[in-house]
């Protein structure tokens, strides 16, 4: 190797001293923080975070007429920053009205950009801030906009701006527009769940022919608390506060000739109806019950969670806006005290307003829930009976009726494009029997602790299914994430056939899971509730077993004996395909199959050799209630079950060599 030269030497300490410099610049670069960029906003069935968090809107809306819908106005949006953001821009949602300008808190104009196609479900508007911000900061923006109001239009035409019957009002989401929520379509918002804001709205409307407010002048309801009508020279200004954090879509806007109803007040909670004074008689009789539909919740879950309990009835609905339940005139002229509707509706102001889904992935914590509180009410003021055949006839509509029109899909991130929608009926009538089970396997005591947990931990703010599948831990156990992949993840529904095997030592059920379409669970969290009679007491014996595997097999004293889905238990969502009672060896009777069960209209035997026989059906108390019949069994038979009630029958087979019994269900 060559000595070094001086001039080596220079060139190695120059070297070093660029390494220096270069080492202290970076260090210098790691010192200054760094600006995140706006990423792109949220859509209705996924979240991104953003950077900012709505605090109110104030809205100004001045309605120029009400039939048209033309409406001109001006909402300042008040932001807090998250994150330290360069070049900031606040994205908000209006549809086919028109922003005139967009102004920060000092007048200075902004500028405004449409972002997307207006038939995509994240298009928007963006204004750019004049400066960055920083984690705290907070900004005001003023939109101001006109134009007209629309609805979503289509086949279903229900979310958005409706006017019918000389009232306007406001539908918060839609069934087949692709952004689901629509407060977009009468003021600029962020418009997705996951950002709730106060709301302060003044809304002016022209007085009309010197009627006074809530007298036949045009009156406003909307969400949160009024205060005291403010007179002008040519308008009255309604306006409502609403001071919880609310997601946009559950605001509401009701403009009309409206009178004002005072119900019992529930604790230090007023119940108020909105409505026309010709509703009036069938609204006193229909929401008569609602103050101890609301006292029922408070003590199920939690104390009710807004300022006033409040209903107004619409030609459309109904839509749990949040204090203030839009509810279709249709159902208040049945005058049905019951009204299992209007508890659907109220639930939601604890499963849906109080506690919001993130997204609308997450839509089944809010109509599944609110379906079964349907339930839980009926159990309130109908007793456990009803409420049993409630479920039942849910669970039956679901497999026989909805899943055909739809298509079978899980809970979760469901498929919008038709023939399902934005709000499928498979979120209710599934949903509804899948949070019954839930309750079944728990408990009442677990369940009940569980959902208070979930609502007191996210109590005004957002919750996923993850969320409530951890709070449904300690009362599930073992089986919870089970659960929820096969009843919430996954789709279907367990289909049965039961065998009744005759041995030696007495008989047998053997259950076994038998679903066609392999993209479906094989079910490990089935609870199945059963009866067990006892053929010298006839005592009957209520229990539930929980099915965890592809086949079950149950001792039993004979086949009429022994009932599933049955009791006093519960109910659990399941098809039973086929009973076969299967004599012990040596005994010539045939083996016959009994389906489809449960039956509707008609049922068919099935056998595997040719007999002459009688049959028989009889109730639960023994009855015949169809009489014998003689029938040549060389291949199948149907019996027609059209006139029969829905419930537990026993058809008996007799032959000149003995007899046998199949259990018969009845749906309707």
């Amino acid at each position: 190797m060559a000595a070094l030269t001086c001039n080596d030497v220079d060139l190695f300490s120059g070297m070093r001293n660029i390494t220096i410099a270069l080492t202290v610049a970076a260090l210098l670069v790691q010192a200054i923080p760094v600006l995140a960029q706006m990423p792109p906003i949220s859509s209705p069935t996924s979240y991104i975070k953003q950077p900012f968090d709505v605090q109110r809107y104030t809205l100004e809306l001045h309605i120029d007429d009400l039939s048209s819908k033309a409406v001109h106005g001006k909402c300042r949006i008040t932001v807090v920053w998250l994150d330290d953001v360069s070049k900031p821009a606040f994205p908000f949602h209006l549809r086919n009205l028109v922003p005139d300008s967009v102004v920060d808190a000092t007048g200075t104009k902004l500028g405004l950009i449409a972002k997307g196609f207006p038939q995509r479900d994240t298009f928007h508007f963006s204004s750019e801030l004049v400066n960055d911000v920083h984690t705290g900061d907070t900004t005001e923006i003023t939109v101001y906009y006109h134009g007209t109001m629309i609805s979503e239009g289509g086949g279903a035409d229900w979310g958005g701006v409706q006017y019918a019957d000389s009232l306007l009002y406001t539908m918060g989401v839609g069934f087949s527009n692709p952004e689901v929520s629509a407060t977009a379509y009468w003021m600029p918002c962020y418009d997705h769940p996951s950002d709730k804001a106060e709301l302060h709205m003044s809304v002016f409307v022209p007085k009309n022919n010197q009627l006074l407010p809530w007298q036949g002048q045009t009156s406003v309801a909307a969400t949160g608390t009024e205060l005291p009508v403010v007179e002008h020279d040519s308008t009255y200004e309604y306006r409502w506060v609403e001071n919880h954090p609310t997601a946009t879509y559950l605001y509401a806007l009701n403009a009309g000739p409206l009178h004002k109803y005072e119900f019992d007040s529930v604790g230090n909670t007023p119940v108020r109806i909105f409505g026309y004074p010709r509703d009036s008689a069938a609204s006193r009789i229909s929401y008569k019950l609602v103050p101890r539909m609301t006292a029922l919740f408070n003590r199920l879950f939690a104390p009710y969670p807004f300022d006033q309990v409040g209903y107004v009835n619409t030609t459309k609905g109904a839509m749990e806006h949040q204090g203030l339940i839009s509810f279709p005139r249709s159902l208040v002229n049945k005058r049905d005290t019951v009204n299992t509707t209007a508890a659907h509706e109220l639930a939601h102001q604890w499963f849906g307003d109080y506690v919001t889904p993130l997204d609308f992935r997450h839509a089944w914590l809010t109509e599944s829930f609110a379906t079964y509180c349907e339930g839980a009410w009926i159990e309130e003021v109908l007793g456990w009976d009803t409420y049993l055949k409630n479920l039942e006839n849910q669970a039956n509509a679901y497999i026989t009726k909805y899943s055909k029109q739809e298509g079978v899909f899980p809970l979760f991130a469901f498929p919008r494009l038709a023939p399902s929608s934005n709000y499928p009926t498979t979120i209710y009538a599934k949903g509804g029997c899948v949070v019954s089970m839930m309750r079944m396997l728990a408990g009442d005591s677990a369940f009940y602790t569980a959902l208070r947990t979930y609502l007191a931990d996210h109590a005004y703010g957002n919750a996923t299914t993850a969320d409530m599948v951890e709070v449904m831990r300690p009362a599930l156990g073992a089986q919870t994430d089970a659960f929820f992949q096969e009843w919430v993840y996954g789709k279907g529904w367990p289909t049965l056939t039961i065998d009744f095997n005759e041995t030696e030592s007495g008989w047998v059920a053997e259950i076994q899971q038998t679903q066609q379409d392999t993209s479906w669970p094989v079910f490990t969290t089935l609870p199945l509730p059963i009866t067990l009679t006892s053929a010298e007491s006839g005592l009957v014996v209520d229990t539930m077993v929980v099915m965890t595997g592809q086949t079950l097999t149950i001792p039993i004293q004979s086949p009429e004996n022994f009932a599933i889905n049955a009791g006093k238990y519960g109910r659990s969502l399941l098809q039973i395909v086929s009973t076969t009672a299967v004599p012990m060896s040596g005994n010539s009777l045939p083996r016959v199959t009994l389906f489809p069960q449960p039956a509707n209209d008609h049922v068919r035997l099935q056998w595997s050799a040719p007999v002459q026989a009688s049959l028989v059906v009889r109730d639960v108390s023994g009855k015949e209630v169809l009489l014998p019949s003689t029938v040549d069994m060389t291949d199948s038979a149907t019996i027609r079950t059209a006139d029969l009630a829905a419930g537990m029958y026993t058809i008996i087979i007799a032959t000149a060599k003995g007899e046998q019994l199949l259990p018969l269900v009845v749906v309707r």
